[in-house]
């Protein structure tokens, strides 16, 4: 893929229509590129999120972006193929990739939650549409969500264990556990 000039990317920008965030996506994507020089460099959507300092999905759409930018002819079949599926990222910024088991944190204005599973990203998701939707069993639409992966579990049977070991540990910090009936916590 040819690096264009700023000419070429800023003549580019009608053909994205009038969503901001993808024309900032693309402007930061092709500014990466620019800056590099070399037509082999072709930034991943974590390095531009990086640039531009997002870190929560529910703001940054990455995936339908990423669909825009393609339908308008300006990305290539294989850069969509492979990145289409929106990116979700924890709290520090760290891609969750599908099909990781392991033990997961959402925090949120009023506690902590404590959750496992074999494919954090899948379930995570879950959490985050239900938040977003209104209908979490403990955390509100409007709270302040954010997710974190504790640990990676490679071993299911650990899961289990591991998920204790962290609400234990939220309950020992102070925190307030929201989902701390799931667990008998006094047993050591």
């Amino acid at each position: 893929m040819n690096i264009k000039t700023w000419k070429e990317v800023i003549d580019d920008i009608p053909s994205l229509g009038g969503s901001s965030p993808t024309k900032v996506f693309y402007l930061t994507f092709q500014r990466l590129r620019i800056e590099r020089g070399d037509e082999d460099y072709i930034p991943t959507p974590i390095e531009v999120m990086n640039e531009l300092c997002w870190t929560d999905t529910q703001r940054s759409p990455v995936g339908l972006i990423i669909k825009s930018i393609f339908t308008a002819g300006l990305l290539s079949k294989e850069y969509y193929e492979k990145y289409k599926r929106t990116i979700l990222l924890d709290g520090n910024g760290m891609e969750i990739p599908t099909k990781t088991g392991g033990i997961y944190a959402i925090k949120c204005d009023t506690g902590v939650y404590i959750g496992l599973s074999i494919d954090m990203n899948t379930r995570l998701r879950t959490h985050l549409t239900q938040i977003k939707k209104g209908y979490h069993k403990y955390i509100g639409r409007d709270e302040n969500a954010e997710i974190y992966v504790l640990e990676e579990c490679e071993d299911r049977r650990d899961l289990e264990s591991r998920e204790l070991f962290h609400a234990r540990r939220a309950v020992a910090l102070g925190l307030n556990l929201l989902n701390e009936t799931n667990f008998k916590l006094e047993d050591k």
